[in-house]
């Protein structure tokens, strides 16, 4: 922490805060003097003139209704909180300014942080009741040495998260594919689509794309060791200043080229914008930090034949690293599970057989526990049965004995390795969220179809990649998704943090056929 700031720099900002709070506690004192005196004066006035005055003779007067308000006594406890919350604020905005953390943030980071120095009113109404205290608890801390070290420190800690995710935001913001690239790598060039109005050739305030570029620009000069530049320096500049030097504007559209120090930028007449990177070494730091950022659940992009059901027996057939084992948080599988089966239930009246759930990689019972949740929630639906397949024998054992889980049948097997006459007959139901590497996701949803019946449903989590990938496992695969009626559904972004990985996802949901 040292490195970042002095405690002896943070103890003299401290002193000269506390020093302001002070001085303003003896001005709110002044003010109550002032006050007092100001009432006296008019109470004297009132006693050497006890008729009323003739108002019409200076009530339209503005310098008369500002001498009568020149003194206002404020409320002492308002006082002194607002200007404790006021000098706050600003000393933090001071403080992250001198250690240079906000360089490390791209746009969102810093709306972020911009959201929680935000000034938040403690007074609701004229009750004078207070807001909640989880409301006022999401601002930056009061300050104290304690307090601003900690805090700092929390920041210098995740700046290197903090900055990845920043880079991550700006790529994915050229392109909605790059975020489920393979690897997440950038490339030799990048497509800024609608950068620039096609019609006066200015900027296109839609998308935004002039921040996106200040954001890979800093990127780059942070990599490159250098601090942060104001983006009329940068190749924003360049821009501005060359299109303006070549009269592009209002009915003079024209292809114009820029070069900066990282960057070589064409931009076309349709407004597109291609941006070709000149630093292959930073690009390569970028691509790093980009791995380490989305983890390593991504797929591989395996390469294999255009026959599906060759494409779909191509699979590894060695375990995940880990087993690719990144649990479903609790409030997405339930909410999966209400939007995708709560409607299948109400077509199975009581009289029906039971229902069979299949969970093909159950790990902690999430999505079991989900399905069984949407299942009560649909009062028609009374009877059903859970198959739970586990590869972790630790994780079978625990199924078997979680007193909360509804689970009729818990098997400790590879998935891949099982076939649908291992489990009696099909399935109506199947809730499964795969592993990612190396493909596997598509490999256990192919596999998964072969065990589910005619009108039976199955709702999968997938990388993100799925919908994108250009190799032809992934383009053999999302033609059969289309043949079969099936969707997906993109999953907030971070949605897996809380299990330890950045990477993008999706579900996927498919009806199969009725038979004729």
């Amino acid at each position: 922490m040292s490195e970042l700031i002095p405690r002896t720099t943070v103890g003299a900002v401290v002193a000269k805060r506390n020093k302001a709070l002070d001085l303003y506690a003896t001005a709110r004192e002044y003010i109550a003097q002032a006050q007092y005196h100001m009432d006296a004066a008019h109470a004297a006035a009132r006693e050497a003139a006890p008729e009323q005055t003739n108002r019409y003779t200076h009530a339209q007067a503005p310098e008369i209704d500002r001498f009568y308000n020149s003194v206002s006594m404020p409320n002492a406890e308002e006082f002194m909180r607002v200007a404790r919350r006021v000098t706050d604020l600003r000393v933090w905005g001071h403080l992250l300014a001198m250690t240079d953390l906000d360089h490390l943030m791209d746009k969102a980071a810093k709306d972020e942080l911009r959201d929680q120095m935000a000034y938040v009113p403690e007074i609701t109404d004229d009750t004078g009741a207070l807001i909640n205290g989880d409301e006022i608890a999401k601002g930056l801390p009061q300050i104290t040495e304690d307090t601003i070290l900690a805090t700092l420190e929390g920041f210098a800690m995740n700046s290197g998260d903090i900055f990845r995710r920043g880079l991550a935001n700006a790529f994915s913001g050229l392109d909605r594919k790059f975020r489920s690239h393979d690897g997440f790598k950038i490339g030799s060039r990048v497509i800024l689509a609608r950068a620039f109005d096609p019609e006066w050739g200015g900027w296109n305030s839609y998308g935004n794309l002039r921040d996106t570029l200040v954001d890979i620009e800093r990127v780059f000069l942070i990599l490159d060791g250098k601090g942060p530049r104001a983006s009329y320096a940068g190749i924003i500049g360049t821009i501005d200043h060359e299109r303006k030097e070549a009269n592009i504007g209002w009915g003079r559209i024209a292809r114009t080229e820029h070069e900066g120090d990282y960057f070589r930028v064409r931009i076309f007449k349709n407004g597109n914008a291609h941006l070709w990177f000149t630093r292959d070494d930073l690009v390569t730091k970028a691509n790093k930090l980009l791995a380490e950022y989305y983890g390593e659940v991504v797929g591989d992009g395996v390469d294999a034949p255009q026959d599906p059901e060759a494409v779909f027996e191509d699979r590894a057939l060695t375990p995940a690293k880990h087993f690719g084992f990144y649990p479903t948080p609790a409030a997405i599988a339930d909410r999966i599970a209400r939007d995708e089966f709560e409607s299948h239930f109400y077509r199975h009246p009581e009289d029906a057989k039971p229902l069979r759930f299949l969970e093909p990689s159950a790990g902690t019972g999430r999505l079991v526990n989900a399905i069984c949740g949407a299942a009560r929630a649909v009062t028609i639906c009374k009877r059903w049965s859970i198959t739970a397949i586990e590869v972790q024998r630790d994780l079978a054992a625990e199924l078997r004995t979680s007193m909360g889980l509804n689970t009729d049948r818990v098997i400790c097997r590879d998935f891949l390795q099982m076939k649908p006459a291992n489990l009696g007959p099909h399935f109506d139901i199947i809730y499964m969220n795969p592993p990612f590497d190396l493909q596997r996701d598509i490999d256990h949803v192919t596999h998964a179809w072969k065990f589910l019946k005619p009108g039976g449903k199955l709702v999968a989590i997938m990388s993100a990649g799925t919908e994108f990938r250009e190799n032809k496992k992934a383009v053999t695969f999302r033609k059969w998704v289309d043949t079969n009626g099936g969707r997906f559904r993109d999953l907030p972004a971070g949605t897996f943090r809380e299990a330890g990985t950045n990477v993008n996802t999706c579900y996927l949901a498919m009806t199969k056929k009725e038979e004729s």
